[in-house]
């Protein structure tokens, strides 16, 4: 019998030298293959030349894009793996690859009318993700004429199968009481200041009790406040699956170092860098980052480090979970 197993036991290991945190899966590898390839041909609008995803995307995306597309089953239109939760700091392509993900989705997708919704925190992020998903549509004369982009609602249509991609705003959007086939949201921290998180999640799973062949997909930095509600809730959770605690249909990638490396300011060794910044040398600059913790430790704000330490290198504010008795949660 197949196992699909998403723990990840040596994860440590593998984020130290640099490795996948993707484990090892026995995935349906036509899927996988030809997801991979709609994804690394597509291209980067707002980057000078329009590089392909693949001159221009760090690999250590490739594999998570093949789990997320090779764990459909196409013989019995199920996906094995269902959700998906993506911890990374800030600046690593975390929005230009979420929005080139879901243009994959429509592209590779089987469901008739099927749709898709991409939530953004923010209305200026949804417009850049819509910005970046539609620009790489057109930068395509094949898929230019296999879309239709209605800028206005920030929708795209799949002419053919006439599957569409919603670009929502957190703040301003509903997600509640559709029929997704696929949703992707950005930045889950934010629901942790929504009263109504827990129903919105409740919502979202329940699409995909309805369509087996669907998926929910996570992209989020630290908080900026101690975890709570909701972001919370997913983050425990996508930790204990990592550490094999509990099984789910739930693929967790958390780029976050372990505790006896990140306490007593720890993260600010910069050998650990590149493991927690996989796009380090492409979107995220070393030098920016020095300059970032120079200008930090000279200000003699304790909160400016902490809002530095959680954003671009995922540590934990306060004293729950990994983190515990950091100094930088006295001032939050």
């Amino acid at each position: 019998m197949t196992t699909w197993s998403t723990a990840c036991p040596d994860w440590e290991e593998r984020l130290l030298s640099r490795r996948s945190l993707v484990p090892d899966l026995p995935l349906f590898r036509d899927e996988a293959a030809r997801a991979l390839r709609v994804f690394k041909r597509l291209r980067l609008p707002d980057i000078p030349g329009k590089p392909t995803m693949a001159q221009a995307c760090g690999e250590w995306f490739f594999p998570i894009v093949e789990a997320l597309f090779g764990s459909f089953d196409p013989a019995t239109n199920r996906r094995m793996i269902q959700e998906y939760f993506l911890l990374i700091p800030k600046k690593n392509s975390k929005s230009s690859n979420g929005g080139v993900v879901m243009v994959v989705a429509l592209i590779v997708n089987r469901r008739p009318e099927a749709e898709f919704v991409l939530v953004a925190p923010t209305k200026e992020i949804a417009d850049i993700t819509f910005r970046q998903a539609s620009g790489s549509i057109r930068a395509d004369d094949e898929l230019a004429k296999l879309f239709h982009i209605q800028r206005h609602i920030k929708t795209i249509t799949h002419k053919r199968t006439g599957a569409t991609l919603k670009i929502k705003a957190a703040d301003t959007d509903t997600i509640t009481g559709g029929k997704q086939t696929g949703t992707m949201i950005d930045e889950t921290h934010v629901f942790a200041a929504k009263s109504d998180a827990a129903d919105i999640f409740v919502e979202l799973r329940g699409a995909l009790a309805a369509r087996p062949d669907g998926f929910l997909f996570q992209t989020t930095t630290q908080s900026k406040e101690p975890p709570a509600g909701q972001f919370a809730a997913e983050l425990t959770m996508a930790r204990k699956v990592r550490d094999g605690k509990i099984a789910l249909p739930l693929l967790p990638i958390l780029y976050e170092l372990p505790e006896r490396l990140s306490k007593d300011n720890g993260w600010k060794d910069r050998t650990l860098w590149p493991c927690i910044n996989p796009n380090l040398g492409r979107s995220v600059n070393l030098d920016f980052l020095d300059r970032e913790l120079a200008t930090a430790e000279e200000s003699n704000d304790p909160k400016k480090l902490a809002l530095l330490a959680s954003q671009h290198f995922n540590v934990q504010v306060g004293t729950a979970l990994a983190i515990d008795n950091w100094v930088g949660a006295q001032y939050w």
